[in-house]
């Protein structure tokens, strides 16, 4: 019996300008990184190498 992973839903608003859609993928490849980082995962390098993590502070 396999777990589930789990799924992200994301919904993006019409007339989003591009500056938006590029600090949104962004901000998703940090989250990604950070969350594979402490579960343990499997982090593709491209992601990592992408984004400085300790730059990036959540809003929350």
């Amino acid at each position: 019996n396999e777990q589930h992973g789990g799924y992200l839903n994301m919904a993006c608003g019409v007339g989003m300008s591009e500056d938006e859609l590029d600090e949104l993928f962004s901000r998703l490849a940090t989250e990604y990184a950070r969350f594979t980082r402490k579960n343990g995962f499997f982090m593709p390098e491209e992601i990592s190498r992408r984004n400085d993590l300790d730059d990036y502070e959540s809003d929350e």
